[in-house]
């Protein structure tokens, strides 16, 4: 084999390690990129429409990008607290919250750059009308559950949110399409998504988890008023 063409082939590979060195030396001494952080929502608003209420989330992080639809502006939301929340979180918490004669919507839209948010109104039909495989129409309610999981001046233990929402799993269980239901723990409101019907035993649940937890609480109260009778009357004179 001729000299020069062996000698040749002799440097390809080393040729060849030396680039792969190369790049890994320059892959390794390039910084990492860090993770981009999630926009999140921290606000307290007092209460008014979602056009209030997206010009308030706007102004605690203008990296929002929301396109508000005109028919959708008037609609009421109630006052709420928000403590770092997801930017989406924040959105559709709002917008089943609100309360108008439509539904409002959210809907994100990704791509190369920040999510987009639409929040757009839908029409709403008549609660109990029949559609297709025997459903009725879906409706949207907001209960609050403050009342019960809020701490007593009694001193008697609250209610846990995961006791309630077992309750309501369990009157929900014969359903073939259960409600959407999601805690809100700022604001401790309840949003449920369902039926006419489903919604009603959401609210009957919660009245009843009322009217027991209040006369625990007045049992409790007449227990702790004879203990501390009996104790006074026990103490030397």
């Amino acid at each position: 084999m001729n000299t020069k063409l062996t000698a040749l082939l002799l440097l390809i590979p080393m040729a060849m390690t030396s680039a792969s060195a190369v790049a890994q030396a320059t892959t390794q001494s390039q910084p990492r990129r860090a993770a981009k952080a999630p926009v999140t929502v921290s606000l307290e608003f007092p209460g008014g429409t979602i056009a209030e209420f997206v010009a308030a989330v706007r102004g605690g992080q203008p990296k929002a990008n929301i396109v508000l639809s005109t028919k959708a502006r008037d609609a009421k939301v109630p006052p709420m607290v928000l403590k770092s929340a997801g930017l989406e979180q924040a959105l559709e918490g709002a917008c089943m919250a609100a309360e108008a004669d439509y539904d409002v919507r959210v809907k994100e839209f990704r791509g190369a750059g920040e999510p987009v948010y639409s929040i757009v109104a839908q029409q709403r039909h008549n609660p109990g009308v029949v559609q297709g495989a025997g459903y009725t129409d879906v409706t949207q309610r907001v209960f609050s559950v403050n009342s019960l999981i809020a701490e007593r001046m009694s001193g008697m233990e609250p209610l846990r949110i995961t006791t309630i929402l077992s309750a309501i799993e369990l009157a929900m269980s014969d359903e073939k399409k259960p409600p959407r239901i999601r805690f809100h723990e700022d604001s401790g409101l309840l949003l449920v998504r369902g039926t006419h019907g489903q919604t009603s035993v959401v609210e009957q649940a919660l009245s009843t988890l009322n009217r027991d937890l209040m006369e625990r609480e007045q049992r409790y109260m007449q227990f702790k008023q004879r203990d501390s009778i009996r104790k006074n009357n026990k103490q030397p004179k």
